[in-house]
């Protein structure tokens, strides 16, 4: 019964070190950085290209790398060869090289509308659909006049995110009211408003966009066509 008695501590002793060596191996596994593109899509086959000009876009991309170094070297400005570094990348379809290197163009010039832009359709065409908002909403912030802007997200939006149908709206009117205030003429927002509009139903307010963009654009016979049908659901409800 001794012998028994004097084994049971070298037995915990064993289970405990067995523990200790699995909760080890579950501590390491989760410290390990992930892989950000990890379930993405980082290479596409270059599309419309010929074989010419993938050599060339091949040597742009191999002396843009060359100048940067040389720039960085020397301390000069460098990001204007950044942005068209990525956009070589981007039409080789290499596409985690190019969101790397218009991040770099991000997080330098933050102010830099087109380099946001990107980087929301990079995130598109590497599946991360959700992550492409976060990208398309900072080119607005940092170009608010801009009806293309206004639109990405509209399209946006609409074609991949159901979950944001109402916040279409509110943000067409925003674009409308930022343009406006600075003079412009955003015909192509009360349009899209306007089409919103009659989807929820709101058929006086969808008439009162089109009419405010036939105002703008009175010989553009789609908008008179638009707030025809318009009139139309206006009248028959």
């Amino acid at each position: 019964m001794q012998e028994t008695s004097s084994k049971k501590p070298l037995i915990y002793v064993l289970l405990g070190v067995v523990i200790l060596i699995i909760v080890g191996i579950v501590l390491m596994q989760n410290s390990e950085p992930k892989d950000p593109y990890e379930g993405l899509v980082t290479y596409v086959e270059p599309e419309f290209l010929t074989e010419e000009q993938i050599a060339e876009y091949e040597a742009q991309i191999e002396a843009y790398k060359l100048e940067i170094a040389e720039k960085e070297a020397a301390g000069t400005y460098v990001l204007d060869v950044y942005f068209q570094l990525g956009f070589y990348e981007y039409q080789l379809g290499l596409l985690k090289e190019a969101f790397e290197t218009y991040t770099i163009v991000n997080e330098g010039d933050p102010d830099n509308e087109t380099a946001w832009n990107n980087l929301g359709d990079i995130r598109i065409r590497m599946g991360d659909i959700n992550g492409a908002e976060e990208y398309y909403l900072g080119a607005i912030e940092n170009d608010q006049l801009s009806q293309s802007r206004y639109e990405k997200i509209y399209r946006y939006w609409d074609e991949h995110r159901p979950d944001r149908h109402d916040q279409i709206g509110p943000m067409l009117e925003l674009g409308i009211e930022r343009i406006s205030a600075a003079g412009g003429q955003p015909v192509s927002l009360y349009t899209k408003l306007g089409a919103w509009l009659i989807e929820e139903g709101r058929y006086d307010e969808a008439v009162e966009a089109y009419a405010q963009a036939n105002l703008f654009d009175p010989d553009n016979m789609a908008i008179q066509e638009d707030l025809e049908a318009a009139i139309d659901l206006q009248a028959a409800n």
